[in-house]
Order: structure tokens, then C-alpha cells, then sequence
């Protein structure tokens, strides 16, 4: 009996062993591939069911951010991003020389959004930290951090940077009241708006997410399990969900720190809709439209997002190449 149990042991001790080679050696043949192996850091991008902040998540909750790391766009004119936010800190190494236009409004903190545009499209000086895109411009328009939100202010640099050429736009600023001005901005604007739904883990959509337009995408956040964020809001009414926790960023003072919001979920999706935008010449109606057929579903999600749809990368880039 003695003799069986440690021949059982020997055996799992082989097992492992040839486990942690395989591994190893799986590892290094990426590397000869001329693939970088997605850091481990970042489960939104590439989620094997490792550990991060002390959870350990489910494989395949991810975008399916290819292997080789950030996608370069074309340098054709559609590769310009909007951001409102806190304004961008684009004189750290991984943002310098991607700002076409920023307000001259400057606030005091600057973290906010240059995590969101570092998410984005970050230059390639950051080790293992990687971006969903490169090759990104970046416009960027401040709003302060209160509860009422300057229109006319809005509108116009808005209008701005529609005619520089800016065709999405990452809408992590939230309100809670409806503003028939914004409204009609966005109805009668060519650009695809990307908003969130709002952190607090309510049944609610906060505006501008809320508002019932074609040309908008409403988001709510996940976590790496694959569940609704306890920090998102939700509905069965918005359109997609993306990664949202203990989510790997590059903040204002060119540091990596863990941060949980649906303001980052909404980057994700801003990305993957700038890579359709750069690959294709469709108005913001079919970019959606793509976007959203092409998400896989996770039907336990139903309630908290329509069809149980998740952010999929890897199926936008197999379907328009």
C-alpha cells in the first residue's frame, strides 16, 4: 500500500514538472514566433485564468487582444480619437507626440484621462505594459468634474473636432439629467459616441449613455470572472460590456497602477471601434452595428447587458481583417 502511494506521488510530482516545461517551452516558442507573450498583468487583454489583485479569473474573459500586443493603425486620416475626460498628460513618454488638439482648459489632475488614452494607444517605451492600438491621435477635450456638465462648451469643441477629423468618441463623463442640447448635438452628429453607463452597480443607465440614439454605444464593466462589476451600472438595455476591474494603466506620472471603473471599459470599446473606423469606410451606424455582431455572449449576463453581449476584439479584427 505504502509502495502505491509513492509511486502515485512521484507520478504528480512528474506531472507537474512536465507541466511547468511545457509552459516554459510554449512560452519560448512565442518568442521565437516573433510574438509577445501578453503580460499577466493584464487580464483584459489576454485572460488565461491568471491570478491579478488576488483573483483568479476565467479563461477567455477578455477582448482577445491579439498575441503580437498593441494593433498599429494606418496613418490615413482615420486614426483620430476624441477623448472628453480630465484632460491628458501628453508629455509622459508613452503619449508624447500623439495630441492634435487639446482645450486650453487645464485642470489640477490629469490622471484620469491619460489612463484612458494610455489604455487606448500608448507608445511602444513601456515594457511589458501593453495598449489595445498604436498609431492613434489623440484630440482631447476637459470637463470638469462636476455634477453639471457646460454645454455650450461641449458642443462646440466637440464640433471642433468633428471637423479635424475625429470619427468616435470616448465619452467617460456621466450626468444624471437629460440635456436636450447634448441630445441634439449627438443626433445630428456623423461621429460614433462611446459611453459609459455609469459606475455604482445600479439598474440604471447615466447619460449620455442613456439617451436612445443610433450613433451612441452605451458600456457597463465586468470583472475577470465574467460577472457584472459590483463597481457598473447595468441594464438589458446597454449595448455591450467590457473589462472593468483591476484593469493595468499608465497614470499622469508615467506610473502602472491597478484601477476599477466602467470609464475603462469604455476605453476598450473606443479602441476596437477606431480599429473598424481605420480599416473600413463605414459611417457610424454599420461601424456599430459590427461592433456589436460580432461580441460573444454570455447569457448568465443577460439582465445586466442586452444578449449577454461582451467586447470582442479577436472576432472584429476576423471579420474585417
Amino acid at each position: 500500500m505504502k509502495k502505491e502511494i509513492l509511486v502515485k506521488k512521484i507520478i504528480c510530482i512528474v506531472s507537474l514538472v512536465m507541466f511547468a516545461l511545457f509552459l516554459i517551452i510554449r512560452s519560448e516558442y512565442k518568442k521565437k514566433q516573433g510574438e509577445v507573450v501578453c503580460t499577466e498583468k493584464q487580464w483584459a487583454l489576454f485572460n488565461e485564468g491568471q491570478e491579478v489583485c488576488g483573483i483568479k479569473g476565467c479563461e477567455d474573459v477578455d477582448i482577445g487582444q491579439p498575441k503580437s500586443g498593441a494593433v498599429q493603425l494606418d496613418d490615413n486620416g482615420r486614426n483620430i480619437i476624441c477623448i472628453v475626460d480630465s484632460g491628458i498628460n501628453f508629455e509622459i513618454s508613452q503619449l508624447n507626440g500623439t495630441c492634435i488638439y487639446e482645450s486650453e482648459e487645464k485642470t489640477k489632475r490629469m490622471d484620469h484621462g491619460t489612463r484612458i488614452a494610455g489604455l487606448i494607444s500608448a507608445n511602444d517605451k513601456s515594457g511589458d505594459y501593453k495598449s489595445v492600438l498604436s498609431g492613434v491621435k489623440f484630440i482631447s477635450i476637459v470637463v470638469d468634474d462636476t455634477e453639471i456638465i457646460d454645454e455650450n462648451k461641449i458642443i462646440s469643441e466637440l464640433s471642433e473636432a468633428e471637423k479635424m477629423g475625429a470619427r468616435v468618441v470616448n465619452c467617460s463623463f456621466v450626468y444624471n439629467y437629460y440635456s436636450e442640447a447634448i441630445y441634439n448635438y449627438m443626433k445630428d452628429s456623423k461621429m460614433l459616441f462611446i459611453c459609459s453607463s455609469g459606475n455604482g452597480h445600479n439598474n440604471n443607465i447615466m447619460y449620455p449613455a442613456a439617451y436612445d440614439l443610433p450613433n451612441i454605444i452605451s458600456v457597463m464593466g465586468i470583472n475577470s470572472l465574467g460577472q457584472c462589476s459590483r463597481e457598473s451600472n447595468y441594464s438589458d438595455k446597454i449595448d455591450v460590456a467590457a473589462p472593468c476591474d483591476n484593469i493595468l494603466v499608465i497614470n499622469d506620472k508615467e506610473e502602472l497602477e491597478y484601477v476599477t471603473g466602467v470609464s475603462y471599459s469604455t476605453a476598450f470599446v473606443t479602441a476596437v471601434a477606431a480599429y473598424i473606423i481605420n480599416k473600413t469606410d463605414y459611417d457610424s451606424i454599420k461601424i456599430k452595428s459590427t461592433l456589436l455582431k460580432n461580441c460573444n455572449k454570455r447569457y448568465e449576463l443577460n439582465k445586466y447587458v442586452e444578449k449577454g453581449r461582451i467586447l470582442s476584439f479577436e472576432n472584429v479584427i476576423k471579420d474585417i481583417g
